[in-house]
């Protein structure tokens, strides 16, 4: 075979590849467009599987044609353009497609305009499993609809193509005729379902008809829902943004637009217009702002079960996890409802605190009752609080915090005007065991304070919060100065009166409560130590008081010389004590039985033994007074957490018993010892706590040693 034989089966086998590469790429390429068709005739539309098919077509399209334009010589030496007859049997195939899809919508829009006609005139006549199955087929005929002008979307279809551009004017136009009807259809359910608020049972209604209308009522919530907002959860529609934007959230001034849950809530807001703002009514009353409130409060009380068992599970499954709720949606609802009667009310009452203040506080009550209802329901959103709006208007604050300044002084001022202010409540008895002693006083200024931080909760604003809180710590600093003014008046001695006591026992209460206050981060702490440091202080000086009477009337009462007659003053000093502990808190005692134990020990050293000489038998008599008399006192008050040393006279005691030879011997040592040295040797002889000089001192008080 020659040469030219030779190119000749060569070229031949490369046509016959070429010719085998084209007709297997256009089998290739119409099972693809077959699919497609099949995809839209069988409404398949699956957006990923639609949207995998649509690719691959297209990849497929242009790989033909770039084989197309390489070996076109090949194919046909007399073509100069081969790949527009491909374009054009893929357009041909595509505008098929689209025409049996425009006949598929026509079809849908005629019969939901059918059905929405018959609804319409008919829906009270038929059985709810009638009407029930109409809105099955018309939900189903929008929601094709809906996937029809998605695939649209998806597929690229030009705007401006008749399909597409009918599509969307149903959607503006002639599908939104259908929503007045479903509002009117849910509306209708509401006197069946056995809604509390409407009705409180479900009447002649059979247990069967009532779910199947609870069913209805959860159906057409969804629906509205759907065209509301243009979300489809947990259906073949992928949610297009594109649709979204060109449909539902599109500025079209013509589009109904019913908002679902004003349509569930709208019972609540006739009957709230009927009652509270219409002028004939005799609820509308400027005096009895509780009567609005409290309506609302038990209308979110009474259908809060009903909210969370039928309507909670379908905004669930509509929004997925962002924490919809039907009683925080009916919450919003009635804090509009506060403010367009607040809107006209508070003009009325421009000139009257007690009504505006009284009316502020049914408004504290109402949150503080509403955020039991939904725990954390004003962090998690502020402008829930009905005094959000209100305390926007800096006036409203302003006037509604002098008013509350001034009330405060009031209460202040008759809680210890009070003539049983001082008189006790809680902890005298010696039995009981709580760490104060709580008189009427302290009980209703601690109720005050207790009350005041509550209501700063539910001042919304951060800002004004924080200044509330700031005339709290005010407050009672003001009670503090109060306090301290009424002891200062009192010019007592022993034995104190009730109110003198009570007032040391309110000191000491009203301390401990800011303190924890501070501990829970409830005040700011620089504001609130400087209040607590002037409690403490109050506190010292009434305690320097008592502490003062009794070692004055110890050291005015000491015996001159050792006599049994110091047995009769140690009893006097115990009885004080016993007194003291009968009418201070058990907090205040055991602080002060430490300082009265430590100042008598050392009155009774400076007062008695450095006075005084002591022979053999005057030391037994000091040690019989101090073992069985004055430790006696404060023995009672030990336990593991109180031990009493008396140290002081304890060493004293050592320092007497010591031999004459002793004696010589630490007056020799302290000659000729340096100081360190010699408190060491005092230490061997058990002697710990007296300075040296001081036990020089008592060598020279020992007298009378045979």
């Amino acid at each position: 075979m020659d040469d030219f034989d030779k190119s000749s089966n060569m070229n031949s086998k490369q046509l016959n590849s070429d010719e085998i590469k084209k007709s297997e790429m256009i089998n290739e390429i119409n099972d693809m467009r077959n699919q497609l068709f099949n995809r839209l005739v069988h409404l398949d539309l699956s957006a990923r599987k639609l949207r995998e098919t649509i690719r691959k077509f297209d990849a497929k399209v242009v790989e033909a044609k770039a084989f197309v334009r390489v070996h076109k010589e090949s194919i046909d030496d007399g073509s100069i353009d081969i790949d527009r007859p491909l374009a054009n049997v893929m357009l041909c195939e595509r505008a098929k497609s689209l025409a049996q899809l425009m006949k598929m919508a026509q079809e849908k829009m005629t019969r939901l305009r059918q059905e929405t006609g018959i609804l319409r005139n008919q829906y009270r006549d038929f059985a709810i499993e009638t009407i029930g199955l109409k809105i099955a087929v018309l939900h189903g005929d929008y929601i094709a609809l809906v996937k029809y002008f998605d695939l649209l979307i998806q597929i690229k279809v030009s705007e401006s193509s008749q399909l597409y551009t009918m599509l969307k004017e149903f959607f503006i136009e002639d599908i939104y005729e259908i929503v007045p009807l479903m509002a009117d259809i849910f509306k209708y359910t509401f006197n069946h379902i056995g809604w509390p608020q409407i009705n409180n049972a479900p009447g002649s209604e059979t247990s069967n008809h009532l779910c199947q209308y609870r069913s209805l009522f959860c159906k057409l919530f969804r629906f509205l829902l759907e065209l509301e907002h243009g979300i489809f959860p947990k259906s073949p529609i992928p949610n297009s943004e594109t649709i979204r934007l060109t449909i539902f959230d599109s500025n079209n001034n013509d589009r109904v637009i019913y908002h679902a849950f004003e349509l569930l809530f709208d019972p609540f807001v006739k009957r709230f217009d009927y009652h509270f703002m219409d002028p004939g009514s005799k609820l509308n009353d400027l005096q009895h702002p509780e009567w609005f409130l409290c309506s609302l409060e038990q209308w979110i009380t009474v259908n809060e079960k009903f909210f969370r068992d039928l309507v909670d599970p379908v905004l669930l499954d509509f929004f997925g996890d962002d924490g919809k709720s039907a009683t925080v949606e009916l919450i919003s609802c009635f804090v509009k409802l506060i403010e367009k009667k607040l809107q006209e009310d508070l003009p009325k009452m421009a000139d009257d605190d007690l009504i505006f203040i009284r009316t502020m506080d049914e408004l504290v009550i109402f949150s503080e009752q509403v955020n039991l209802i939904v725990p954390d329901l004003y962090e998690n959103d502020p402008k829930l609080n009905p005094l959000f709006v209100i305390f926007s208007d800096n006036q409203n604050f302003k006037r509604f915090f002098k008013i509350e300044r001034n009330r405060i002084n009031e209460i202040i001022e008759a809680i210890l005007d009070s003539e049983t202010s001082w008189q006790l409540l809680f902890g005298h008895d010696l039995t009981f065991d709580s760490k104060f002693i709580i008189c009427e006083a302290a009980d209703e200024f601690a109720s005050l304070v207790n009350r005041q931080i509550e209501r700063s909760k539910h001042i919304p604003l951060e800002e004004l919060r924080a200044e509330f809180l700031h005339s709290i710590i005010d407050m009672i600093d003001d009670y503090r100065l109060r306090l301290s003014q009424s002891i200062h008046d009192l010019q007592e001695n022993w034995p104190f009166s009730d109110k003198f006591f009570g007032i040391l026992n309110t000191f000491d209460f009203i301390h401990s409560i800011s303190v924890d206050f501070v501990t829970k981060q409830t005040f700011p702490q620089s504001d609130s130590d400087r209040v607590n440091k002037m409690f403490i202080h109050m506190i010292e000086e009434i305690t320097d008081r008592i502490i003062n009477t009794i070692v004055s009337d110890f050291i005015n009462e000491q015996p001159s010389e050792v006599t049994k007659e110091a047995v009769t003053l140690f009893n006097d000093i115990s009885a004080k004590i016993y007194w003291i502990q009968k009418n201070i808190s058990k907090n205040l005692f055991n602080r002060l039985i430490h300082e009265i134990a430590g100042r008598l020990q050392d009155a009774f050293f400076d007062n008695f033994i450095m006075e005084s000489q002591f022979n053999r038998d005057g030391i037994k008599q000091l040690q019989f007074d101090f073992e069985h008399a004055f430790k006696a006192i404060f023995i009672a008050y030990s336990d593991r957490n109180i031990v009493f040393t008396f140290s002081t006279i304890s060493d004293c005691l050592v320092v007497f018993n010591l031999s004459p030879q002793t004696y010589h011997i630490v007056q020799a040592r302290h000659k000729v010892d340096s100081e360190s040295e010699f408190r060491m040797y005092l230490q061997t002889l058990g002697i710990y706590s007296l300075k040296p000089s001081t036990v020089l001192a008592l060598i020279d008080r020992r007298v009378g040693f045979n």
